[in-house]
């Protein structure tokens, strides 16, 4: 080996900086306009109403109006939490 090639190092490179991968999340809610509007008044009952039925025809009756009272309920308990903070889109 000659003399001047024996001092020659071979020096590590420096070590290469990694990119850094930055993520971020952004959860919006958005309220779809069946939601964000106003929700209909129920209609009022007219003073001189007469609902007559047998049992069965009585017991549905009941039950169709608690399933739309509890889906107002629903409805308007949605419009709350809309109105607390979602985007209306």
């Amino acid at each position: 080996m000659l003399g001047a090639c024996a001092h020659v190092s071979n020096p590590t490179p420096p070590p290469v900086e990694q990119p850094k991968v930055v993520t971020r999340t952004l959860a919006v809610a958005v309220c779809p306009a069946e939601v964000s509007g106003d929700v209909p008044a129920q209609p009022a009952v007219p003073g001189d109403a007469v609902i007559a039925g047998n049992a069965a025809g009585q017991g549905w009756l009941s039950d169709i109006i608690a399933w739309g009272q509890a889906l107002h309920d629903r409805l308007v308990n949605a419009k709350a939490a809309c109105d607390k903070g979602a985007d209306h889109g």
